[in-house]
């Protein structure tokens, strides 16, 4: 998964709160968005500035364009998944309000992309702190099929009786 962070995402002894659900749709769309722009182009800047200077100071646009070259490479246009539903399988904030996490999938064909993201309020607004997106190759669904029946065989001759003769006692 191609990502952009710096360290931890909870500080010490904070605790996870609600997240509201709208909330966290608008980013995570308005985060893909600014990726796909940003691969589309190769432009990388606005992606480091649309994030918070906490993420702008250790991405420069040539280490985010490297970061993000493997998804780059598979031309994958992220735009459908604007109008697809994000499922989510982390939403959380932490109770001091300092980080907002969000993780999950958009059930997208061919490929799935799968997000992590992580946001810092910044001048009352949730900026990008960190990103990991991936497109994986679909799984190839793999089926039991059952064993082919052993071919059947012809019955084996009985084993004819040839009688042994049995040595004579030595007189």
């Amino acid at each position: 998964m191609a990502a952009a962070a710096i360290g931890g995402s909870r500080p010490a002894g904070a605790q996870a709160r609600q997240v509201d659900g709208n909330l966290a749709v608008i980013l995570v769309r308005d985060a893909i968005a600014a990726l796909n722009q940003a691969n589309l182009t190769g432009n990388y800047t606005v992606l480091r500035d649309y994030a918070s200077p906490n993420f702008a100071a250790v991405n420069d646009p040539a280490k985010l364009a490297g970061i993000f070259a493997p998804l780059r490479s598979q031309d994958l246009n992220l735009a459908p998944t604007l109008i697809l539903a994000p499922q989510f399988t982390r939403a959380e904030m932490t109770d001091d309000g300092s980080k907002l996490r969000l993780t999950g999938i958009f059930p997208s064909r061919p490929k799935q992309v799968n997000f992590d993201l992580v946001f810092e309020p910044i001048g009352g607004r949730w900026r990008l702190f960190g990103i990991s997106v991936a497109a994986p190759e679909p799984r190839q669904e793999v089926i039991q099929v059952p064993a082919p029946a052993a071919p059947p065989t012809a019955a084996a001759p009985a084993p004819s009786t040839v009688p042994i003769p049995m040595p004579r006692p030595l007189d």
